[in-house]
């Protein structure tokens, strides 16, 4: 899956808006068994077609509140000031590996655990 940044995640939520709900009808062939053919692309869209344009949404809301919340775990244990992390007591550019504020920095694409 490509990174979700936050420009990505707007992106998303105008798409998703400016869809139309399906079910949409696509042309499809059968093979000699009697299945239906679809090429790649033509399946792809077909899933999307009837995919609700309000789930989506749905999930766009609840990735924003929990990127919300993880944001204020992550400042109660990161000092600002110092760039100091108190879970590993490391600076941030120094996490430990196992350091879950590293992920979270990773997660949010902040400095020191991900790319900005």
């Amino acid at each position: 899956m490509t990174d979700l940044t936050s420009e990505r995640l707007a992106e998303l939520r105008r798409i998703a808006e400016a869809a139309t709900p399906g079910p949409w009808a696509f042309p499809h062939q059968k093979d000699p068994y009697g299945c239906y053919l679809l090429p790649l692309s033509e399946n792809n869209a077909s899933y999307i077609a009837a995919f609700d344009p309000t789930t989506v949404l749905a999930l766009l809301d609840r990735i924003e509140e929990l990127e919300a919340v993880l944001r204020l775990v992550y400042d109660e244990f990161v000092l600002d000031v110092a760039r100091w992390c108190r879970h590993c007591r490391l600076r941030i550019d120094d996490h430990e590996p196992e350091c879950p504020m590293a992920e979270v920095e990773r997660v949010l694409g902040l400095a020191g655990g991900g790319s900005q």
